[in-house]
């Protein structure tokens, strides 16, 4: 700090002296202000650029050493310029440089430093966007131009937030529609109806706007139909210029004749279009806790889907098929109350219904099928899922052991994919008095080889555990039809040992105990208790 006030001083002394024909005393201390701002501690120790600098509106004029305050600013700002200009990308340090000396002159003049931050904040916001020009070449370049250029790097057109602050920095006239009307172009250029009908709205109420009118007779000259189209010829008459205003209404009326001629002859081949394999809850009626909202349809699912709430038939496979897409719930419904003529070919085919290929969805189906006619549709509606299809199953034949795993509670894929869990399944499937579940234990075990007699242990420790309350003379029932101790005795060692450490601590009454020793042969210490 010493040194630079004593140079101060000796420059202020030579140019009020002996050069004093050469150079003023405001160019000398502009020199010196010159080299403190190069000095590369100026960041830590602002209070040097005070030596030779007005940095506060009150004291302009208090002391001849110091620079007047238009002045200051001039050459704060100026060296924000100069940074500004020298920097290569986001990163350099310049960029940083040149901010520090316009928020350095924002107490002396305020305007221009806005103005100055503002295209920082902007240069940052196209670098940050992806764009590869120097920040002087984005500081030069025609803002409207460099706004679409930006806008259609990459997946831009997605951000639409950060699209629409970038044009505000770029000071853009009716910035909004601007913006919007640039990301929707980009997004009709990548085919992108989804991002193409969420800016469509809100370009549709600008007035005057010509890149609006762009997009509008893009839109009237591609395949898409992002909205009501009535409503893109007029906005696009309203943002027409009288020069192109025949043109417009050419384009508007060959538009109308494509569409007309689409809606007779345009038809989806059921082969093409792709089958559901998820429960997509519909967000009108499923709880916020259970809606899953990645589950959405595809671009081309949502586009066919458009045409079909306009133009289609709701009482085909195919409408079926793409709202399945958008909501199980609908599809389901129109599946069963929909014609009976393709209805009843489609529940009747060997694989069940066509507009799906999730197997809860349907079994559901058939379980409500199962049921149409035996209960009254307020009850039937009202019914858990689950408990329709878990009863249908009972009454049909055809369902198999593995079929009805989930009736029990169980995860069907990860009993296919985990063997673990399938065989933990399995031997606790079998602890239960239900003769049908019993059996496809068994079946299962032999199915995927598990040792039966694993199944008869885990089902006779089920009957002897006093905290299931079965009947004693259930047990003896349930134990002779299942012929547990003829299959149990095979390995008697085994048999029991799972005695003495598995029941036996649960045993509580005598007449518990006196069934539990009858169990053992005649040469075990039990027996002879």
């Amino acid at each position: 700090m010493e040194d630079w006030t004593s140079l101060r001083d000796d420059v202020y002394d030579m140019a009020n002296g002996i050069y004093g024909d050469l150079v003023t005393t405001e160019e000398a201390l502009e020199l010196v202000a010159g080299e403190i701002l190069e000095d590369e501690r100026i960041g830590s120790y602002p209070e040097l650029m005070e030596l030779v600098l007005t940095l506060n509106l009150r004291a302009e004029h208090q002391d001849p050493k110091k620079l007047s305050v238009a002045k200051s600013a001039e050459v704060l700002l100026s060296k924000s310029d100069e940074l500004m200009s020298e920097a290569t990308q986001r990163s350099d340090p310049l960029l940083g440089k040149s901010r520090f000396f316009a928020v350095a002159a924002r107490p002396i003049s305020p305007k221009k430093s806005k103005e100055k931050l503002d295209w920082l904040d902007a240069i940052d916001a196209a670098l940050e966007l992806g764009c590869t020009m120097m920040p002087i070449a984005i500081k030069l370049s025609d803002h409207d131009t460099l706004l679409r250029d930006v806008v259609r790097l990459g997946s831009n057109y997605k951000q639409g937030k950060k699209i629409l602050s970038f044009a505000k920095q770029l000071n853009i006239d009716t910035p909004i529609a601007t913006a919007l009307s640039y990301c929707a172009l980009a997004a009709l250029r990548s085919n992108d109806a989804v991002y193409l009908s969420k800016y469509i709205g809100e370009v549709m109420k600008a007035k005057g706007v010509p890149v609006v009118h762009q997009l509008c007779m893009k839109i009237m000259d591609s395949p898409h139909v992002p909205t009501d189209m009535e409503d893109v010829y007029s906005c696009a008459i309203n943002n027409c210029s009288e020069e192109n205003l025949l043109e417009t209404i050419d384009a508007i009326s060959g538009s109308e004749k494509r569409l007309n001629a689409g809606r007779r002859v345009r038809e989806f081949q059921l082969e093409d279009v792709p089958i559901s394999e998820d429960v997509v809850g519909d967000p009108m009626y499923t709880p916020l806790k259970l809606y899953n909202p990645r589950k959405e349809a595809s671009d081309d699912v949502r586009q066919k889907l458009t045409y079909f709430e306009s133009y289609g038939k709701r009482d085909t496979e195919v409408f079926k098929r793409l709202i399945a897409h958008e909501s199980s719930t609908i599809a389901l419904w129109f599946s069963l109350f929909s014609g009976k003529n393709s209805l009843e070919e489609d529940s009747g085919a060997p694989d069940g219904p066509t507009w799906t290929k999730n197997d809860k969805l349907k079994r559901y189906e058939k379980g409500l099928r199962f049921f149409e006619d035996r209960i009254p549709l307020p009850v039937l509606i009202t019914a858990p899922a689950s408990s329709i299809i878990k009863e249908a199953n009972r009454g049909d034949s055809s369902i198999t052991a593995v079929d009805r795993i989930e009736d029990y509670g169980c995860d069907k894929s990860r009993f296919i994919g985990d063997a673990q869990y399938r065989t933990e399944t399995i031997i606790g499937l079998a602890g239960t008095e239900n003769e049908q579940i019993f059996a496809d234990a068994l079946e299962l075990a032999s199915k995927y080889g598990i040792d039966e007699w694993q199944l008869h242990m885990a089902s006779l420790e089920y009957l002897l555990d006093p905290s299931y309350n079965v009947s004693r003379n259930d047990v003896k029932m349930i134990m002779k039809s299942r012929k547990h101790l003829s299959k149990l005795r095979l390995k008697p060692a085994e048999f029991h040992s799972r005695l003495r450490t598995m029941v036996l601590p649960t045993l509580e009454t005598n007449e518990q105990f006196l069934a539990y020793t009858s169990l053992f042969a005649e040469n075990e210490p039990e027996k002879r208790a």
